[in-house]
C-alpha cells in the first residue's frame, strides 16, 4: 500500500517503478488514504504501507531531506524485506542523480516553483543535462571498472567436496552403529547360556572375557572401516594420505560409542528390555548425528543439537581434518580417551553387578 501526500511526478515515478519488471511479479501497488492503510495493516491484509511525505519532490529537487515512512508487515518475512531492499536501492539511486544532475535538478526545481517553461529555458536545460551525459559517457562506456569472477583454484590433493562425500564418514558411522547394536547385546546371550556364570567361578575369567569383548569390538570395526573406507576412498577420489584419518577416527569413534552403548545395556534388567533401549535410542543418535543426512545440510539449530551427540561430535571433528583444512582431531582425541576410560569403568563395575543380580 502506497500513501502518497505529495501525489507529483518524482512520487509516482518512485511508485510506479516499485511494479516494473521482475519486481512486478512480486509487489502490486494499491494507493489508499492514511486511515484506510492503518486498517488494512492492523488486519494483517498487506505486506507493507509506504507513505511519502508532502512536499516530496520540491524537497528532492532542492536536494533538502527527504523521508519515506515504511511500515513491514510482521507476520510475513519475504515480501516486506524485499519493498525495504528495492527502496533503499531507489534513494542511494536519487542520491547518486542530485550528485551528477545537482545544478539541473535545481533548475527544475525553480522552474516547479514559477509553473513556467519558456522554450529558452527548456533547451539550455536540455542541454546540460546533455552536456553532463557526455562527460560521464567515457567512464560509462568502455567502462573504467569491470568486474570479472576469479576461478578459485583449488588444491589438485584435495577432492571437491560433493554432497556424497559429505555424507560417506556418516554412511560408515551408520554401519557401525549397526553393528553395535548387535555386539553389545552378546553379554545378555552369553549370560543366558550359561557362559558368563562358569566364567565367573574362576579367578580372572570375567575380566579376561571382558578384555576379549574389547579387542573383538576393535576388530571387528577396523575390518568394517577399513573396507568401506577404501571403496569410498577409490569412488569419492580421497586422496590416500586422508585415508589414516578417516579409518582411526572412524574405528575410536565407533569404540566409545558401543562402550556407551553397553553401558545402557547392562543397566537394564532383563535380555528384552536391553534390546528396546538400544534400538530405541540407535535411530535419534543416527538422524541428529549426521548419518542420515549430513550436518552441512540440516538447519543451524539442527546441527548444533548434533554436535552433542557423540558419534555427530567427532564425524564433525573428522570432516573438519579432512574437508575444512581445521585441526580439531587433538581435543576430540582427548575426548574420545576420556569417554572411553570412563565408560570401561563403568561397564566392568556394571558388569560385576549384573552378575550379582543373576546368581541371587
Amino acid at each position: 500500500m502506497v500513501t502518497d501526500l505529495d501525489d507529483s511526478f518524482v512520487s509516482n515515478l518512485m511508485v510506479n517503478s516499485l511494479s516494473q519488471g521482475e519486481l512486478s511479479g512480486w509487489i502490486g501497488i494499491k494507493k489508499v488514504n492514511a486511515e484506510d492503510a492503518k486498517k488494512i495493516m492492523q488486519a494483517g491484509d498487506a505486506s507493507a504501507w509506504l507513505t511519502i511525505e508532502q512536499d516530496f519532490a520540491d524537497n528532492y529537487l532542492k536536494q533538502q531531506t527527504s523521508r519515506l515512512k515504511l511500515v513491514k508487515n510482521p507476520a510475513q518475512t519475504v515480501i516486506p524485506d524485499l519493498i525495504e531492499s528495492a527502496l533503499l536501492l531507489f534513494t542511494d539511486a536519487g542520491g547518486y542523480l542530485q550528485q551528477l544532475f545537482g545544478d539541473e535538478l535545481a533548475t527544475i526545481a525553480t522552474i516547479n516553483d514559477s509553473n513556467d517553461l519558456s522554450d529558452l529555458e527548456f533547451t539550455a536545460l536540455s542541454l546540460s543535462i546533455r552536456d553532463r551525459i557526455d562527460v560521464f559517457a567515457d567512464s560509462l562506456n568502455p567502462l573504467l571498472i569491470e568486474l570479472k569472477e576469479r576461478q578459485q583454484e583449488s588444491d589438485n590433493d584435495s577432492p571437491s567436496v560433493s554432497f556424497g562425500l559429505l555424507m560417506f564418514p556418516g554412511a560408515i558411522m551408520m554401519a557401525l552403529l549397526f553393528s553395535i547394536s548387535s555386539l553389545a547385546m552378546l553379554i545378555w546371550s552369553d549370560l543366558k547360556s550359561g557362559v558368563l556364570t562358569r566364567l565367573a567361578a574362576s579367578s580372572h575369567g570375567l575380566s579376561a572375557y571382558f578384555l576379549g569383548q574389547q579387542w573383538a569390538v576393535l576388530v571387528i570395526f577396523t575390518g568394517i572401516v577399513l573396507l568401506l573406507a577404501i571403496l569410498g576412498g577409490l569412488y569419492f577420489g580421497l586422496p590416500v594420505r586422508q585415508w589414516p584419518i578417516l579409518i582411526i577416527g572412524l574405528v575410536i569413534s565407533g569404540f566409545v560409542l558401543w562402550q556407551m552403548l553397553l553401558s545402557l545395556v547392562l543397566l537394564m534388567p532383563t535380555q528384552r528390555a536391553a534390546n528396546i533401549v538400544v534400538n530405541a535410542a540407535i535411530f535419534p543418535i543416527l538422524m541428529l548425528g549426521g548419518s542420515f543426512f549430513p550436518m552441512e545440510a540440516l538447519p543451524d539449530w539442527l546441527a548444533q543439537i548434533g554436535l552433542y551427540f557423540p558419534n555427530g561430535y567427532f564425524l564433525q571433528a573428522i570432516k573438519d581434518s579432512l574437508f575444512n583444512q581445521q585441526n580439531t582431531l587433538l581435543s576430540a582425541t582427548f575426548v574420545a580417551i576420556g569417554l572411553g576410560l570412563l565408560f570401561w569403568l563403568i561397564n566392568r563395575a556394571l558388569l560385576s553387578r549384573l552378575m550379582r543380580h543373576n546368581n541371587v
